[in-house]
């Protein structure tokens, strides 16, 4: 299909060519705070991106969960902070999100606390797979936009991860100088692993020690949360998240 992104193109100015409708205004008012705290410029570039995933994307409700556009928007709206700094990339190769009522069943994962259960996740990504979520989590990520914790950015920082054609740590890096930086992240990683084999306090959740690829995701969770932090702890690992994603998060909170 040679002219399919033409096509694509022109559905997508269409749509953002129309108002954004009411339900996504009160929606994200209601439901995603973050949107107030953002400057005008970066809100609007956000929402228009959101929009479209929102429409692009296949999405399911699973284990009983009735699907509603609310909750695509809930999850449209965070998932597309990740791309603030890209213009092209959109999602493209995402093939479907799903939602759970309660968690997501899978082999141990990502756990925050015992009582999430052994074998219950918040989220998951599976290379060239689906990302699906749990639809509580979800709700209570959009809620607190600054406690560094976000179940859709870890989820798509995995995606993006593994668009090289490996999750395994290292999105594809697309200038020299990244390249040339990226063994300080690896370095970075192999330090926080040693702090935890000492029995040492850490600033990231130890869970970022669990492997390159989680230690990816959960950077990115913080990056994007909690950037002040992130950058007084590890300026090394702000500064080289910053140039991967094109972005400061820094003034959106200021």
């Amino acid at each position: 299909m040679p002219f399919w992104p033409f096509g694509r193109n022109a559905r997508r100015k269409k749509l953002l060519s129309t108002p954004v409708p009411p339900l996504w205004e009160e929606t994200l008012r209601e439901l995603v705070p973050l949107y107030a705290l953002l400057p005008d410029e970066v809100r609007s570039q956000l929402i228009g991106k959101a929009r479209v995933m929102a429409a692009e994307r296949i999405w399911a409700g699973s284990h009983g969960l009735t699907l509603t556009e609310e909750m695509k928007i809930v999850v449209a709206a965070q998932a597309v902070v990740l791309l603030a700094g890209d213009d092209g990339y959109l999602y493209e190769r995402l093939p479907a999100i799903q939602l759970y009522p309660e968690f997501v069943p899978s082999r141990p994962s990502r756990k925050r606390g015992g009582h999430h259960g052994h074998t219950q996740l918040l989220g998951e990504a599976w290379q060239d797979g689906n990302i699906r979520l749990s639809w509580p989590v979800v709700l209570e990520s959009a809620e607190y936009p600054q406690d560094g914790e976000n179940v859709v950015y870890h989820e798509m920082a995995h995606h993006l991860d593994g668009l090289d054609g490996q999750m395994g740590g290292q999105p594809p890096l697309a200038t020299e100088s990244l390249q040339q930086r990226w063994p300080l992240v690896t370095a970075e990683y192999r330090a926080l692993v040693q702090d935890l084999i000492q029995g040492e306090w850490t600033w990231l959740d130890p869970y970022a020690g669990e492997s390159p690829e989680e230690f990816f995701a959960v950077v990115t969770e913080a990056f994007f949360e909690v950037p002040e932090e992130l950058a007084e702890h590890h300026p090394e690992l702000y500064s080289i998240f910053a140039e991967l994603y094109r972005v400061d998060p820094r003034a959106w909170f200021r």
